[in-house]
């Protein structure tokens, strides 16, 4: 079965129909996009991981339970869901503060489109880990904007959907943490280009 050219929606009604492996395509279609944010927002590749499984075991729980309203926003659903489950992670978390282990940005390593050599691998390195310390040292609200649009590519209506604030707002939010990190990096003189 070829679901390349399948709609999410078409690939939903073979899995209503008993294909096997159709909802496995369907997560697969959107697994990079979803790992990526949500290791953002977490900063642990485990913790990533695990998430993006709940996330996927809700998701299926609702599908096959007949709960999902198919309104032709597959994409943004899940995505909610994996945000909604980020955000307990972190509530978890401050409640019993812990040390997490700083690995390998996964961001670097969905971006990199060619190998690098060395110098230019380091060098893209330390870009990312400055653009990532900056985004960190927003304002919560601001942060998660910034991430659900530059990580997870939704647009600002499903971004206020998600955060259940006005468009404005979410749009307010961006120009605000946009203006908070270009302080941050005249401030500390930090070359990104």
């Amino acid at each position: 079965m070829s679901t390349q050219m399948l709609t999410d929606d078409r690939i939903l009604s073979l899995h209503f129909n008993g294909e096997k492996g159709a909802i496995d395509h369907l997560f697969s279609r959107y697994h990079k996009k979803l790992l990526t944010s949500i290791y953002f927002m977490l900063r642990c590749e485990a913790s990533a991981k695990d998430v993006l499984q709940e996330t996927y075991i809700k998701a299926l729980r609702t599908i096959n339970s007949g709960r999902y309203k198919d309104d032709g926003r597959f994409y943004q659903w899940i995505a909610r869901i994996a945000h909604n489950h980020c955000i307990d992670q972190i509530r978890k978390k401050k409640r019993r503060p812990q040390k997490i282990r700083d690995d390998k940005d996964i961001v670097i390593r969905h971006l990199q489109d060619n190998v690098l050599n060395h110098e230019d691998q380091w060098i893209l390195d330390e870009k990312c880990y400055q653009v990532r310390r900056l985004i960190d040292a927003l304002p919560e609200n601001q942060k998660e904007v910034v991430i659900m649009r530059h990580y997870m590519e939704l647009s600002f209506k499903e971004i206020a959907d998600m955060t259940e604030v006005s468009i404005n707002t979410a749009l307010g939010r961006m120009r605000y943490a946009l203006k908070n990190l270009k302080k941050m990096i005249e401030e500390n003189k930090i070359q990104i280009e």
